[in-house]
């Protein structure tokens, strides 16, 4: 590992020049006298306590002997910089009493002005503060010859991600084993018609060999020229503005992989020509060769484990790891980056410095934290893609800072491999070059929210010791991007009856609590939004809908538990558990058949008296010439509660014209024909 480092004073960070590379080779250890006690003081390490009696909050955090003042600042979640400070204290205190309103977030950032360095801190601070109910769009793209084989483990997580307050899309992408720029764009073609379509689209899930992207011709980790070039750029996906260009001519490598080219595809940019706009992560376990598992059952585990973690089937106490083999020989204070993280988020008597690599066959931790000499499959000490083959890792979200590992589409990389382990492995980012900001989930947000922050993030408002590598190109999240760090358990099943016209819901749940309320959700596809019936949740086992929707209706149970971190506290919602379909209103005497909704826009569902009819062979639809358009056999067609699904539109890439079509279903004694009105959505 090579060190570049700015120094710089804040006001620096205010220059437009901070994005030009200035790289300078310092000695190791040549630098004032005047230098930290330990990489902790790198990092400011925030701790909380709430007075609720008074409502004052008191931020304390770690001293350092060569801390002169602290100041701290302060803005809303929504604010875009935090601005000047508000307060300015001795570097002898190491504390402050704040006011602070319950329902309130609010973000701190204290910065220690020390003799020769500077340090940051933060936090997510608030009580009390309110469920989040909706999180908007996120779109699936699954490797086209992997998805069959996945086809139930992804059903899952579709809706698990329901349950969280997703709407879950669903695209297929060309499996793309070695780089192949007309796939990826293909690709990027795809992700942009969707974002175009959906206002609301907010995330990105890449699973299978998706086309990776490559841009870049520079080695962020130091190493050149062995390791200058263009890396793997998940990011491109998600940006919507901006011009990438292909003009660089880089062969200092001699690896072909990562050597760019002018036309060939790969990227110039190292920094990225415009802000992202979707949270975006990878699961990818392609050329995982040292682990023995084939390519599809190390992606049915990760959406296994991931299932097991959204409804609290897996154990873990709020902990961290944290493996420094840097020190202070790097004035970046890689590992401060762990530290200053892990503080907020856990509080510092809950960070342990035992050996991950064999603590973590042992027990669960929440988040771990290694640096040290790297290579594409191992951090020096610390984790090695060999292990993870015969050994458990019981790590959930892990912070990797080697060289060369941080280029992660290389053969057996460490940073894919974790992804690969057991129990846990769900969230995998390379953390030093730049920094990244995790103080968020202390509150409930999900990592995707940090991994954008982090991405997008300029040097001039979330402040670091270094600020070396903000707004590359390399910054990934490697994992589903959707998860959090808590989850209550979730209910165990939630049936609904049409009772002469009100729709009754009950569910059972082994894991209640006494404190324990519900929220009750209804939507009319079961993959669609939901929304909340009623502000008020029940602590009871039971919902009465009176007014149900015309047509089919699902319902959703949430449990809702008061949830305390190190942050704070706010209302936490397990992911919830989705009810079968109801038709409200019954059919008629003698209606044997009715077809809903009409108009449709993407799937038509057709409401069955079985017990008077029988069961259909097939059926056909037809445009308003007569021309046949689609069949669907009895066997490829989802039957559910009487109520049978099927798809009209097929993806954005199949879609049919608005217009008057007409659905013929074929029994063995007689056939009905239904009219259908399509509306295409734009």
């Amino acid at each position: 590992m090579k060190i570049f480092f700015i120094k710089y004073h804040k006001k620096v960070y205010h220059l437009k020049i901070t994005y030009i590379i200035i790289a300078i080779l310092f000695t190791v250890n040549i630098y004032s006298q005047n230098k930290p006690n330990s990489v902790k003081d790198y990092g400011v390490l925030i701790n909380t306590r709430y007075d609720t009696t008074e409502k004052k909050l008191i931020l304390s955090w770690e001293t350092d002997t060569n801390t002169y003042k602290y100041r701290i600042y302060s803005k809303s979640i929504k604010d875009t910089a935090f601005g000047n400070y508000k307060y300015e204290i001795s570097g002898k205190i190491n504390h402050i009493e704040l006011d602070y309103i319950d329902g309130k977030e609010t973000e701190y950032m204290i910065e220690r002005d020390a003799w020769n360095y500077w340090a940051y801190g933060y936090i997510l601070a608030g009580m009390n503060i309110k469920p989040v109910h909706y999180r908007g769009s996120i779109l699936i793209v699954v490797d086209e010859n992997v998805y069959d084989s996945l086809t139930n483990e992804i059903e899952i997580l579709k809706d698990n991600l329901i349950g969280d307050g997703w709407v879950p899309k669903l695209i297929l992408s060309p499996r793309a084993e070695v780089f192949d720029s007309e796939k990826v764009i293909t690709l990027k073609n795809k992700i942009d018609d969707v974002y175009k379509s959906d206002k609301e689209l907010k995330s990105l899930l890449l699973i299978g060999r998706v086309p990776v992207p490559y841009s870049g011709s520079f080695a962020v980790d130091g190493h050149s020229p062995d390791h200058d070039g263009a890396w793997p750029t998940d990011i491109f996906y998600s940006i919507f503005e901006g011009k990438w260009t292909d003009t660089i001519n880089n062969i200092k490598s001699n690896n072909p992989r990562i050597n760019n080219l002018p036309s060939d595809g790969k990227f110039d940019q190292l920094i990225i020509p415009a802000d992202a706009k979707l949270q975006t992560g990878r699961v990818d376990f392609f050329k995982l060769n040292s682990i023995k598992k084939s390519e599809i059952d190390l992606l049915k585990n990760y959406l296994s484990k991931n299932d097991k973690f959204r409804n609290h089937k897996i154990e873990i106490k709020d902990s961290a790891i944290i493996n420094d083999y840097f020190g202070l020989d790097y004035k970046e204070g890689f590992a401060a980056n762990g530290w200053m993280n892990f503080s907020s988020l856990l509080s510092f008597n809950n960070i342990s410095t035992e050996h991950l690599r064999y603590a973590s066959r042992n027990k669960n931790y929440l988040f771990a934290y290694a640096c040290g000499a790297g290579s594409y499959n191992s951090v020096s000490q610390s984790l090695y893609t060999d292990d993870l083959d015969s050994v458990k890792y019981g790590v959930a979200f892990t912070l990797l800072f080697g060289s060369y590992n941080g280029d992660w589409d290389s053969e057996d990389n460490v940073l894919r491999a974790s992804l690969a382990s057991e129990p846990l492995g769900l969230a995998t980012m390379w953390a030093g070059r730049p920094y990244w900001f995790l103080h968020h989930l202390g509150l409930g947000y999900n990592i995707g929210y940090s991994a954008l922050l982090s991405q997008n993030s300029r040097a001039d408002i979330y402040l670091a010791n270094s600020p070396f590598a903000r707004r590359f190109n390399h910054i990934s999240l490697l994992g589903d991007p959707s998860l959090r760090s808590h989850y209550p358990s979730s209910v165990d099943t939630v049936i609904a009856v049409n009772n002469n016209g009100i729709i009754e819901v009950e569910w059972n749940d082994s894991s209640k609590n006494v404190n324990d309320v519900y929220n009750i959700y209804r939507s009319n596809s079961k993959h669609g939004k939901y929304s909340l019936l009623s502000d008020n949740f029940t602590d009871s086992m039971n919902f009465k809908d009176s007014l149900p929707m015309p047509g089919v209706n699902y319902y959703m149970v949430r449990r809702q538990i008061r949830q305390t971190t190190a942050s704070g506290s706010y209302y936490n919602l397990s992911t919830g558990k989705i009810s079968n379909p109801v038709f409200s209103p019954k059919l008629n005497d003698n209606e044997y058949i009715r077809v809903f909704p009409n108009p449709a826009f993407d799937i038509i569902n057709i409401a069955f008296d079985f017990q008077h009819i029988g069961l259909f062979d097939d059926m056909q639809l037809y445009d308003f010439s007569g021309r046949l358009i689609r069949k669907y056999s009895a066997n490829e067609i989802q039957i559910e509660y009487n109520i049978a699904s099927i798809k009209i539109i097929d993806g954005i890439d199949d879609s049919l014209p608005s217009g008057i079509y007409f659905l013929r279903i074929n029994f063995d004694d007689r056939t009905i024909i239904k009219k259908v009105i399509l509306i295409k959505q734009n």
